[in-house]
């Protein structure tokens, strides 16, 4: 049985208002739908076109300084749609020079897709590394995240951090663990021109659950 994928991507903005409301000023929406149908020539009874998810973002410019984002998710979880805070954090990286940091709910910055959400990703399940490692559709907490990018020759750039380990995945919030999440993935970037380019990350991440 084949599988494709039929994603659908809605973006929207609110310069129409901005000199309304200075408040939603630098304001922009965006929502997306993904949707898969599977095509079974030898049955066609199983054939059945759905809607996997569907997202909806909200993302500006709070000052100068910082950044704001969230993001409300729908996912079909056995029939039922089930919606929830999939992302929601102020960022910046304009306080330190080549330091970038995350405060709230986010996607990990572990991994080659985990902070792609999956209407983003060029496939439709995912990879076994993924699955196994991050979870299906990835692992997002609540926490903080710095990204350095070192001053070198060559491209390094350091990911670190800290997020309070009730959740992993989609999986429903659970005690609080004895070690919280912590994680740290450096990863380099080698460019060989017409010839294409190579990514290497190397990832650790922990969470020790909680011991009754």
């Amino acid at each position: 049985m084949k599988r494709i994928l039929l994603p659908a991507l809605l973006c929207f903005t609110t310069q129409a208002f901005a000199q309304q409301s200075p408040l939603v000023q630098n304001l922009n929406f965006s929502a997306a739908i993904d949707a898969t149908g599977p095509i079974n020539l030898d049955d066609s009874s199983e054939n059945k076109f759905g809607i996997r998810s569907a997202e909806f973002m909200m993302y500006a410019a709070v000052d100068p300084t910082f950044d704001a984002m969230i993001n409300f998710a729908a996912h079909n979880e056995d029939g039922e749609y089930k919606a929830e805070l999939h992302e929601g954090y102020i960022s910046s990286s304009k306080l330190i020079p080549d330091l970038r940091f995350k405060l709230g709910t986010f996607f990990l910055g572990v991994g080659r897709l985990n902070q792609f959400h999956q209407h983003d990703w060029p496939f439709i399940s995912a990879p076994k590394v993924q699955s196994t490692f991050f979870a299906d559709e990835g692992v997002h907490d609540t926490g903080l995240e710095f990204t350095y990018l070192l001053p070198t020759d060559s491209y390094w750039d350091i990911t670190l951090g800290v997020t309070n380990g009730y959740q992993f995945g989609e999986d429903d919030p659970q005690e609080k663990p004895d070690a919280p999440t912590h994680y740290i993935r450096p990863s380099t970037f080698i460019d060989f021109g017409d010839n294409g380019a190579l990514a290497i990350g190397f990832n650790y991440l922990s969470r020790t659950d909680y011991q009754a």
